[in-house]
């Protein structure tokens, strides 16, 4: 698992709830470029401002202040 294969904030490990998540930003015009998930196991994107979280955490880091 390249990115721990559990969310950051809450440990939760079950995969069909866990998203990547762009500390930031850029997440929206990034997917509209290339498949994300293709683009990562083909090492031809950086996983430096990425990290993984479940839907919960996901949302709530998009409206945590900062």
């Amino acid at each position: 698992m390249l990115l721990g294969g559990h969310c950051v904030r809450c440990n939760e490990g079950d995969w069909r709830v866990l998203q990547i998540n762009h500390r930031n930003g850029g997440g929206r015009s990034e997917a509209r470029k290339f498949n994300l998930s293709e683009a990562v196991a083909l090492g031809r994107r950086s996983l430096d401002d990425l990290d993984l979280r479940c839907a919960n955490c996901n949302i709530l880091y998009e409206y945590e202040p900062g």
